[in-house]
């Protein structure tokens, strides 16, 4: 019991020693990166960089503090980082594999951040993914979607992949189209549909609207207002122009058609 003791006595004092310092020196290195990361966040918001330069910076520091916070633990505990190194050298071939697509999502995100082809809050689509721009970080890009959810995609795919960027300009064009029965008066229609893009506060005039026949369809006659309205206003305009028509419709007497199916009833003398 007393060789026990004094074993783990001698762990303590050794052993056990170096090991409770270098989580001591673990847990202060994780907070103190915490507030520099905190304080470069602050200092950057400070700047004309935009969010996504300053989320992907604040994350490469990181990054750079956890590897500088490695190599001080393993010191601590006494264990040579060369030979570490020498490790990873030696399978480098493995860990080149295996490394070969956060590498690249490293690079990319890099692309972003010097190219910008979008910023911090612009709404873009890259493949099936849509959303906006939340954060850019060293391997992925974060999308807020509509209904708040969160799209992460490797920067590889946002630089190699097609991007599309519904932001990028002030000004968006709007194509709204609407059916009317074959009965109703032409020029009654664009009357009215001039009408409602004249009095539509966020319709731009320069370049006036466009109204006018699109399609002939089987029960309808289409009309398209083609009008341009501020990149930020789009979706308000998108959303409350169609009920705007439906009631002016109703106020009117134009008829918007439904299917329909006339049967007619022969009778044999």
């Amino acid at each position: 019991m007393e060789k026990f003791l004094q074993a783990v006595e001698d762990f303590f004092l050794g052993t056990g020693t170096r090991w409770l310092e270098a989580l001591v020196l673990l847990a202060v290195g994780i907070v103190a990166i915490k507030l520099v990361s905190r304080f470069l966040r602050s200092i950057l918001h400070r700047t004309k960089l935009d969010g996504t330069a300053v989320s992907f910076l604040v994350s490469l520091t990181n990054g750079c503090l956890i590897l500088v916070l490695f190599f001080l633990v393993m010191k601590q505990l006494n264990i040579d980082a060369s030979s570490v190194i020498a490790i990873v050298a030696a399978s480098g071939l493995v860990v080149g594999l295996a490394l070969q697509n956060s590498l690249a999502n490293v690079a990319s995100g890099i692309i972003l951040l010097f190219s910008k082809p979008f910023k911090d809050g612009d709404k873009v689509r890259v493949g099936g993914s849509e959303g906006n721009v939340k954060k850019i970080k060293i391997t992925n890009t974060e999308l807020i979607t509509a209904d708040n959810v969160i799209i992460i995609i490797p920067n590889s795919q946002m630089i190699n992949g097609e991007l599309i960027n519904y932001s990028a300009r002030p000004t968006r064009r709007l194509d709204l189209n609407v059916g009317v029965a074959y009965e109703a008066d032409i020029d009654a229609v664009k009357a009215v549909l001039q009408k409602l893009a004249d009095e539509d506060p966020w319709l731009l005039h320069k370049p006036e609207p466009e109204i006018r026949v699109s399609e002939l369809k089987d029960s309808s006659v289409n009309y398209l207002t083609r009008a341009w309205v501020p990149t930020e206003h789009y979706w308000d305009v998108y959303n409350a122009f169609p009920e705007k028509v439906l009631r002016a419709f109703k106020e009117s007497g134009v008829e918007i058609p439904y299917n329909k199916l006339n049967v007619f009833v022969k009778e044999e003398k």
